[in-house]
């Protein structure tokens, strides 16, 4: 994986896709809220690197606070994201 550039435009992008794909307003609202807290939890420099979505997988596990439907939703929007950037 070459690092992946995590940005309010890229962001912003990713999201105005969903809504031409046909995404409720409150999905996107939802979407916006995962992938804004993963970069500023995670990504100091706005960049991606190949093990970041597992570390960060691991502390929501560890903080044990979140179902692991929640975890997985979450880790889904980042991949949809991931997805959107052709990384995956």
């Amino acid at each position: 994986m070459e690092e992946i550039k995590f940005t309010e435009e890229t962001i912003e992008d990713f999201l105005q896709e969903k809504i031409k794909s046909g995404n409720k307003p409150e999905t996107i609202a939802e979407y916006r809220r995962i992938l804004q807290k993963f970069q500023k939890e995670f990504l100091p420099e706005d960049v991606l690197r190949e093990n970041t979505l597992q570390q960060w997988k691991n502390t929501m596990q560890q903080e044990g606070k979140l179902a692991v439907r929640t975890i997985n939703r979450r880790l889904a929007v980042v991949n949809q994201y991931l997805h959107f950037m052709g990384e995956r």
